[in-house]
Order: C-alpha cells, then sequence, then structure tokens
C-alpha cells in the first residue's frame, strides 16, 4: 500500500494498493501539492492532470507522461526526467534545478520563469518551448531543438553548447550570459536567427558556435553592421 499526502496538511491524498507507482496512472487526476519525492514513477501518466505545487524531488520519472497538464510551480529537482513528455504542459515557475531530461519531449511547453539551474537538457525537443525568464544556468544543451523557443530573458549563463540548433530564435540575442556559455562544439544558428540576432550578438559569441572571422566580418556586412 503506498499512501500520498499534501505537502503542506501531510494530509493521505491517495491510497493505492500497489507495490509500485511504476506506470501508475493519474489521468486528469487533482494532484495539487501532492508529495511524490523519491518515488519510482517511470513511465506514469500524468495527461491532462493538475500537479501543481507538487513535490518530484528525486523521484524517477522516466518515460513519464505530462502531456498538457497543469504543472505550475511543481518541484523536480534532481529528479530523473529522460524521455519525459511535458509536450504543451503549462510548467510556469516549475523548478528542474539539477534534474536530468535528455531526450525529453517539451514542444510547445510553456517554461516561463521556470528553474532549470544546471539541468541536463541533451538530446530534448523544446521546439516552440516558451522559455521566457527561465534560468538555464549551467544547463546542458547538447544536441537540444530549440527551433522557434521564446528566449526572451532566458539566462544561459555557463550553459554548454554542442550541436544546439537555435533556428526561427529571433530574441536570441535577448538573452542573458551569452556571453559565459561553454561551446563545446560548433551550433546552429539558421537565417532567421542570424538575421535578427547578429547586429546584436558579440563576435565571441558568434566564434564561439563556430563562425570564423571572415565569415563574421561577411555577416555584419550583409545585416549592416561594422
Amino acid at each position: 500500500m503506498i499512501e500520498l499526502r499534501h505537502r503542506d496538511t501531510q494530509n493521505v491524498v491517495l491510497q493505492i494498493d500497489v507495490a509500485s507507482l511504476k506506470k501508475a496512472s493519474f489521468f486528469q487526476a487533482n494532484l495539487q501539492r501532492v508529495d511524490f519525492s523519491g518515488h519510482d514513477l517511470r513511465g506514469a501518466e500524468f495527461a491532462l492532470a493538475d500537479v501543481s505545487g507538487a513535490s518530484f524531488v528525486g523521484a524517477c520519472l522516466a518515460g513519464a507522461s505530462f502531456y498538457t497538464a497543469t504543472v505550475e510551480a511543481a518541484e523536480f529537482q534532481g529528479a530523473n526526467l529522460a524521455g519525459a513528455n511535458f509536450e504543451d504542459a503549462n510548467c510556469e515557475g516549475a523548478f528542474f534545478d539539477g534534474a536530468m531530461m535528455g531526450g525529453a519531449r517539451l514542444p510547445h511547453t510553456n517554461l516561463r520563469h521556470a528553474r532549470m539551474i544546471g539541468v541536463d537538457l541533451s538530446h530534448a525537443d523544446l521546439s516552440r518551448a516558451n522559455l521566457t525568464g527561465a534560468d538555464l544556468t549551467g544547463a546542458c544543451l547538447r544536441d537540444t531543438n530549440l527551433l522557434r523557443a521564446r528566449l526572451t530573458d532566458a539566462d544561459l549563463t555557463r550553459a554548454i553548447l554542442s550541436h544546439t540548433v537555435f533556428a526561427d530564435c529571433p530574441a536570441l540575442y535577448r538573452c542573458r550570459g551569452l556571453d559565459t556559455v561553454v561551446n563545446e562544439a560548433p551550433s546552429c544558428l539558421d537565417l532567421l536567427t542570424l538575421r535578427a540576432c547578429v547586429p546584436h550578438l558579440a563576435d565571441s559569441f558568434l566564434r564561439g558556435v563556430g563562425y570564423t572571422d571572415d565569415e563574421i566580418e561577411a555577416l555584419r556586412d550583409l545585416y549592416h553592421q561594422s
């Protein structure tokens, strides 16, 4: 028997007669501020659920689905979220510090003001995600897809870039900490991103993502920046 408690009152919210929550279904459930910390929730289903303010600290959520779920201010610090699906979820203000999110699916996900310090987003899909004001300090963005991601005021201080895709990201230059990113390998900036951002990006950043000095000069000339 597994008992799940409310984080604040410690009252029992759910009693489930199982040995593990692996592949458990919480479809459309109201689980606001429930404590799931440390549980094995691999492959669990949270689609359309409301887990606002819930704690998943240190939980194993590999392959779990939060499709279209309400995840505002939920806590996932140190959780294993490898391959988890957050497509169309509302994760505004959620905490993902130190989480393992390699291969996670986050297209169209609302991550406004989410805290993602030191998170591993290698091979993750963040296409069309809203990362406005998100804190990605020290995040690993190796092979991460940021197609059309909203990046205004996102903090990339000491973030690791390697084959990172910035496609149709006109607000890339409005990220904080671009002068501190760690470039392990070249990254991809497409035409739309370059057109909007080249006049505002430092030479050091453009060199870091793989452009030569001659290419940078040509881009400056093309986009009317001396």
